[in-house]
């Protein structure tokens, strides 16, 4: 009977709590394509570009904000990235050297021109980010 209570117990301290944020994708220029969506909660995930906690491809159709809820883990920090695939080839293509031909963001809307930011950067806590809506912006790399 101990046993089963000490479990219990375990597994009501183990039980994460999600809450949703709220995202808007503006400055969607072109009304083709898909906007590419991942989280992060490691800088190590996010610096490789793996383990996203939580992906979304959003298919355009039309040009404009794009709303979106996303359940995140309160008590950890998340980044998110993001970029307007244009051509929908899956990745984000770049100039033979490096820099980005489709638009992207991240969360905090750091100024990332000559080189990608740090998770710490672009990351928050979702209860700090919780009532309001997180606006990330799509920019170009000329636009930065």
């Amino acid at each position: 009977m101990r046993y089963l209570l000490g479990l219990s117990a375990l597994l009501l301290l183990s039980v994460s709590t999600n809450r949703t944020v709220s995202v808007r994708i503006a400055n969607i220029n072109a009304a083709k394509g898909s906007v590419r969506l991942a989280v992060f909660t490691t800088a190590e995930d996010f610096k490789e570009n793996e383990n996203a906690v939580f992906g979304r491809v959003i298919p355009l159709s039309s040009r404009g904000d794009v709303s979106l809820d996303i359940p995140l883990e309160e008590g950890k920090t998340h980044g998110i990235a993001l970029f307007h695939d244009l051509n929908d080839n899956g990745k984000l293509d770049k100039t033979l050297v490096g820099i980005p031909k489709e638009p992207y963001a991240f969360s905090n809307n750091p100024k990332a021109k000559w080189e990608k930011p740090s998770f710490s950067d672009i990351s928050f806590l979702p209860e700090n980010a919780s009532g309001e809506t997180l606006e990330l912006r799509l920019l170009t790399w000329g636009e930065r």
